[in-house]
């Protein structure tokens, strides 16, 4: 068994995936499996996977199910102590591995850790970025649930996970694929400790794809996925003037959305939804 299983889920990479996937061969931790879930790409992406996959690591096709999805099915297969994902225009620095497996192996009070990433700009889409934050933000370490519930401040692609975890939690949630990691970790921190590495591990690629992620359906991911975790948790969130105070943010960032683009009835039915809101 490996002490490590790294999750690539890959949609359509062929320009990328490459350089992923020798980012984790050439990590300076080795004893791990490599699982690569393509989601239904449509271009060379599983041609270029096959030609570098060999045994002990493993590539898994399946139809498109998102990110989510794609991190499920990584999830069932995967046999390693730790758990780390890493997107697949994404990178790892050579010791991301084994930097957080250390600070896991010697601090077991903490179930997961994450660190912080850097950023990578591709050619051609630089202006597109300016008035993008490149600060180093966390939520530091420990009991994180409130903050993390509050506002998103982990990576995935700098995480590393106990598999343990993930059985208490359960799996991705794939009915909002946009905001699911950060669902994944409010639910990790309520039931664990998480450590924080204020270290850069990873690198996180700006191009012309994800700076155009659905703005719209990210809002709304994110909102149900608080309004689900207000409900799961109530005992300890409920009243809790920060976190009404971000669900609110939320809403109040999707109605104007829709009154900018003039579609009222929607932004009336979000309105009326706001005004409920705890």
């Amino acid at each position: 068994m490996p002490e490590v299983s790294v999750i690539i889920g890959t949609y359509n990479a062929e320009k990328y995936i490459k350089e992923t996937i020798l980012s984790v061969f050439n990590q300076t931790f080795k004893d791990f499996e490599l699982i690569v879930v393509d989601d239904g790409s449509t271009d060379n992406t599983v041609r270029i996977i096959e030609d570098m996959i060999k045994p002990p690591h493993k590539l898994v096709i399946q139809k498109n199910q998102g990110e989510a999805g794609s991190r499920n099915t990584g999830l069932k297969i995967a046999s390693g102590r730790y758990i780390s994902f890493l997107d697949h225009d994404d990178l790892y620095s050579p010791v991301k591995l084994e930097k957080l497996k250390k600070f896991l192996d010697e601090n077991k009070e903490f179930a997961m850790v994450y660190a912080n990433q850097d950023y990578i700009i591709t050619y051609g889409s630089g202006n597109n970025w300016i008035n993008w934050s490149f600060a180093a933000e966390n939520n530091g370490s420990g009991d994180i649930f409130i903050k993390q519930f509050i506002e998103n401040k982990i990576h995935i692609i700098t995480t590393m996970i106990k598999r343990e975890c993930f059985e208490k939690t359960g799996e991705f949630d794939r009915t909002m694929n946009y905001a699911s990691d950060s669902d994944m970790w409010i639910r990790v921190s309520a039931n664990y400790r998480i450590g924080y590495l204020n270290e850069s591990l990873a690198y996180y690629r700006l191009h012309s794809t994800n700076e155009s992620l659905d703005r719209e359906t990210c809002l709304i991911h994110r909102i149900a996925s608080m309004n689900k975790n207000y409900r799961l948790f109530n005992d300890r969130v409920k009243g809790n003037k920060e976190i009404l105070k971000a669900i609110r943010g939320l809403y109040y960032r999707l109605i104007k959305l829709y009154i900018k683009r003039g579609e009222y009835k929607t932004a009336w039915k979000y309105f009326k939804e706001f005004q409920s809101a705890r």
